[in-house]
């Protein structure tokens, strides 16, 4: 660990932890609940491991369970994203010699991360940077295994080091890692690192033309069947809130689009595969939820709120309005997310259906929340789901 005392506070408390026990065959890394530690801190842990192919391990933090001044996992402004770091680092060798290391982020994933430690096994930049999963964000402990020799480099020796650790976290925040088994290959459990990728230039969405229905969908008239959806017009991906284009998009939503002469029906697949979506709070508006906006003949801005739970609100000109009809429904998918049905009233948006087709300025959002909310948005938008001077076009016929 690397630190410099900046406050003289709690003197008898060590900044930080960094174990290796290969009895035990644990890894331990990260801050104490000393406050006032330098930005710079970082620790990492490690164990030289010969003839592990595969392992399956359990990892356990606790960045969720943080009772500091702040509850944000990195310093606000601190600038240099790209030098936090939590999660695991993998150092394969070749021939004695430590060639290649790959970066696991179980968090905090930034596309330009480079820093060189641990100064051990390759002790150097990762030659390859993957997203191993949000665990920091979600459940504090979770199994799964991981394939050493799907990243090996040609001619591996079948050693690597394998080190845990963080860097620039605030105080209290601690990843542990156990290996609990090797060489299993028919593990049920095994984990894909992502390779996320910078959103880059926003793109305005080309016209969507809606599916016209001859019968009532049956997500209307029964339970959800997100089947039907897929004879819709699909909606194309969603983008970051905002123009930064180095923004990360880290969970995707699908969407899909039709009509008849009473409503217009939406489907969403709002993917989060690995907890339960944030929707308590009675009002729509404090939960997770996706927002549709239309701007109607009249001019007014027509708002559905509808949160992952199947509440729903409605705002007319940013105002929330009694107006009733709209229908939301909401089901958990284990393992994908929630999926999410929206019925809008025709009446209620005002058409003139003498004149068709109808086109209609529009945009899809998602609020994601959490520790570390994410707003994404169909056509892009500075910061205001409101603002309408990019929105998209439908394309509706009668």
């Amino acid at each position: 660990s690397r630190y410099e005392d900046v406050t003289g506070m709690q003197r008898d408390l060590h900044p930080a932890v960094a174990e290796a026990d290969p009895d035990k065959l644990t890894l331990v890394a990260g801050t104490t609940r000393r406050e006032g530690i330098n930005l710079y801190l970082s620790s990492f842990a490690g164990l030289e491991l010969s003839g592990a192919r595969q392992i399956k391990a359990r990892l356990s933090h606790t960045f969720g369970a943080v009772e500091a001044v702040f509850l944000t996992h990195v310093r606000k402004g601190a600038g240099s994203p790209e030098k936090n770091f939590a999660g695991l680092i993998v150092d394969y060798r070749v021939k004695g010699k430590y060639v290649k290391r790959v970066a696991l982020s179980v968090g905090l994933y930034h596309p330009k991360y480079d820093r060189i430690e641990p100064a051990w096994g390759k002790g150097g930049k990762p030659d390859l940077h993957l997203e191993l999963g949000d665990f920091i964000n979600q459940a504090p402990e979770r199994e799964f295994s991981f394939d050493l020799e799907k990243y090996a480099p040609k001619d591996w020796d079948g050693t690597v080091f394998l080190n845990l650790g963080t860097a620039r976290v605030l105080p209290s925040r601690q990843l542990k890692l156990e290996i609990l088994k090797f060489n299993d290959k028919e593990a049920g459990d095994f984990l894909s690192p992502d390779l996320p990728e910078a959103a880059g230039e926003r793109v305005d969405p080309a016209d969507l033309t809606s599916t016209v229905l001859k019968t009532k969908p049956r997500s209307l008239t029964g339970a959800i069947d997100s089947v039907e959806w897929e004879k819709w017009t699909k909606i194309g991906k969603f983008q970051p809130r905002g123009f930064d284009p180095d923004a990360l998009l880290r969970a995707p939503t699908s969407g899909f689009l039709a009509h008849d002469f009473e409503n217009i029906y939406l489907g969403f697949h709002v993917h989060e595969p690995t907890r339960a979506a944030i929707a308590d709070f009675p009002e729509p508006e404090r939960n997770e939820r996706i927002e549709v906006l239309l701007r109607r003949p009249d001019g007014k801005l027509f708002q559905v709120l509808a949160d992952l739970a199947g509440r729903q609100a409605i705002y007319i000109n940013n105002r929330k309005s009694e107006l009733d009809g709209v229908v939301v429904k909401a089901k958990a998918v284990p393992g994908r997310g929630t999926d999410l049905f929206i019925a809008i009233p025709i009446e209620l948006l005002r058409f003139d259906m003498q004149r068709t087709p109808v086109l209609v300025k529009a945009n899809f959002c998602r609020a994601r929340l959490g520790r570390d909310p994410e707003y994404s948005v169909w056509a892009p938008v500075k910061k205001s789901f409101a603002d309408t001077a990019r929105y998209g076009t439908l394309i509706l016929h009668f």
